[in-house]
């Protein structure tokens, strides 16, 4: 169009709306309305459900409100192995890879190594579905390890299962995707020689940060750990590494470190003590003790348990000690791996007088909180009397918050406790009831990953341009912003302009449009856009997008879909993103009131 030349003129109000994007789990807004439409009714369903001796409240006959009130535990499987040590582990055999979608992992009636999902959270569990192919009756044991459990794998959708067998006593490897819930035939890894029964071997499995895989297991008559450095569900692409083990049925679990290394940890049965190796491609470190215990329970094998801080690398530990002879002295002791070596932190528990019989432990990403899980016999005689506890660190295991109990009904348990060993979402935990023969299982702690973002200013202006000088708006648009995803947030900005390109739009007639661009701004010259920089806060660093990270006349240009203004890949805590807004004009911009708006928003990564 063509433009009369004016020297002096007036934009009026460039004016800013503010969105602010929470990504709570899903169903948060119909699950607050089923409340408010039940409440009245809670009373007399509960009453209802309580008083009739025909109501079975463990097989979910329980009004579904009055299931969640309570959190009813739930049974996962009500037909699993009868050979109750098939259900003791080191490693972990929970996933859950939302808030919503979950697996379990177990060894079934027939001897099937299996798995069993839900997609709501653990309110209900679809039939179980067999694991490994080749072992249809003899599977032992089975371990699971999660893609994004491994430090720098965010977007990983494989679990990958780890099996035992009888009859050639191997392990074997089958691959889970979770994207379709595909499963890869299941392959051997490698030939050994050892003679594994359910209950006194157990199997390991994790991803190194270098993609590869590691299997374990011990055994008297043959103990090994192989790797897979291609493609896993071939065969021939699993061989055993140097093996750091005696012949024995110690207990192990491992783990992954930085630089593609491997740690092993063990519990050692002859010296009654908690070892560590490191293997770092090519050779073993050798053993060193973490702690030493005053002798292991044997029939509640693989009461240990670990965990990781995908940021630091740090290893969490919670492990049972003098529980030989139950309910004497036992203790739930705990230590951290950091910067190379191990650091004992403070017990879970110390001289309870309950028989404890398992402990496992898991990570909040969102928060860095530890969860210790555990299982005790309340009458340390009685089998019977069992329960799951659980209790929290918010410092790290410099201390310990109350005990808490997540079981509705004792009973002799076995794999008290076994849970996913970190979460962004939820953590739950599965053991099996002796009496039914079933799988249960319940949420310890449900947290959605949340992010919030708020601007202060609802409107700015430039107030009257000329064309000799590059005016700033009289506020800043400083917004703060706070992420729990463990993967980081986004901050996106978006422009209106004139609907069809970005910029500063005079709507009455003649229409114009001072374009907004990546550009130095000159005086005389037409031009708009913003800067931005980040201020304060804690966690993860909020650093803004190379567009915007500009300064003194220097601008990004605006678009009219979003634009990343700011990026973390880690949580964080009113992190201050500040928008600085600039303008110029030219002696043939159009005179008037000139207006735009701005949406800033922000997503969970």
């Amino acid at each position: 169009m063509n433009k009369e030349p004016r020297w002096h003129f007036f934009i009026k109000v460039l004016t800013i709306y503010i969105i602010v994007v929470s990504n709570l789990f899903f169903g948060f807004p119909v699950d607050y309305l089923i409340q408010s439409w039940n409440e009245s009714k809670i009373v007399d369903n509960l009453y209802w459900a309580l008083k009739d001796p025909k109501t079975d409240r463990e097989r979910g006959i329980v009004p579904k409100v009055v299931k969640e009130i309570f959190a009813a535990n739930v049974a996962i499987d009500n037909n699993i192995n009868t050979t109750d040590t098939s259900n003791n582990s080191t490693s972990p055999d929970v996933v859950f890879t939302s808030v919503s979608n979950g697996y379990a992992f177990y060894r079934d009636s027939a001897g099937d190594c299996r798995y069993s999902k839900t997609i709501d959270g653990g309110d209900t569990w679809g039939a179980g579905v067999r694991v490994d192919s080749v072992n249809t009756s003899d599977c032992l044991a089975v371990a699971v390890w999660y893609d994004q459990w491994t430090p720098g794998d965010t977007t990983g959708t494989y679990i990958h299962i780890a099996t035992i067998d009888s009859g050639v006593d191997d392990t074997y490897y089958t691959r889970l995707d979770t994207s379709n819930d595909s499963l890869s035939t299941t392959v051997l890894g490698t030939t050994q020689s050892g003679t594994l029964a359910a209950g006194t071997n157990l199997v390991s499995i994790t991803k190194g940060t270098n993609g590869y895989l590691y299997m374990t297991t011990n055994d008297a008559s043959d103990s090994w750990i192989v790797r897979c450095t291609g493609s896993c569900t071939t065969a021939s692409n699993w061989a055993e590494i140097t093996s750091p083990y005696t012949l024995t049925n110690d207990w192990p679990l491992l783990m992954p470190l930085a630089s593609g290394n491997i740690m092993v940890i063990r519990m050692e049965l002859a010296g009654n003590d908690y070892d560590y190796n490191i293997w770092n491609g090519s050779v073993w470190s050798g053993w060193t003790t973490i702690g030493t215990t005053a002798g292991e329970n044997t029939t509640y094998d693989g009461h240990f348990g670990a965990t990781l801080d995908k940021t630091t690398n740090n290893i969490y530990l919670a492990y049972v000690t003098d529980n030989s002879t139950l309910g004497t002295n036992d203790d739930i002791r705990t230590a951290v791996y950091s910067s190379g070596s191990w650091t004992l932190k403070t017990d879970v528990l110390t001289n309870d007088t309950k028989g404890i019989t398992n402990a496992k432990i898991s990570f909040d990403q969102n928060t860095g909180n530890i969860y210790v899980i555990y299982s005790a016999r309340t009458t340390v005689g009685t089998s019977s009397t069992a329960n799951i506890y659980w209790k929290k660190s918010t410092d790290g295991m410099a201390s310990w918050g109350s005990e808490n109990q997540l079981n509705d009904d004792p009973d002799n348990i076995y794999g008290g406790g076994n849970t996913n060993i970190m979460s962004d979402s939820r953590i739950y935990a599965t053991w099996k009831r002796v009496s039914l023969d079933d799988l249960y299982g319940d949420t310890i702690v449900n947290f959605s990953a949340t992010v919030s973002c708020n601007t202060d200013i609802s409107s700015t202006n430039f107030n009257s341009l000329t064309i000799d000088s590059i005016s700033t708006a009289s506020s800043n648009a400083v917004t703060t912003s706070s992420c729990t995803y463990s993967g980081g947030c986004t901050l996106y900005v978006k422009d209106s302009g004139d609907t069809t390109s970005p910029g500063l739009y005079k709507s009455a007639s003649p229409t114009d449009l001072i374009l907004s661009s990546t550009a130095t701004l000159i005086a005389g010259t037409e031009g708009y856009g913003i800067q931005a920089s980040v201020s304060g806060g804690s966690g993860s660093a909020l650093t803004v997008s190379a567009t915007y990270d500009k300064s003194s006349n220097n601008v990004g240009g605006l678009s009219l879909t979003n634009a990343t203004l700011a990026n973390s890949t880690g949580s964080y805590t009113d992190r201050a993103v500040t928008v600085v807004h600039k303008a110029a004009v030219s002696y043939l911009t159009t005179a008037g009131s000139y207006s735009d708006t701005i949406t800033y928003s922000c997503v969970g990564n």
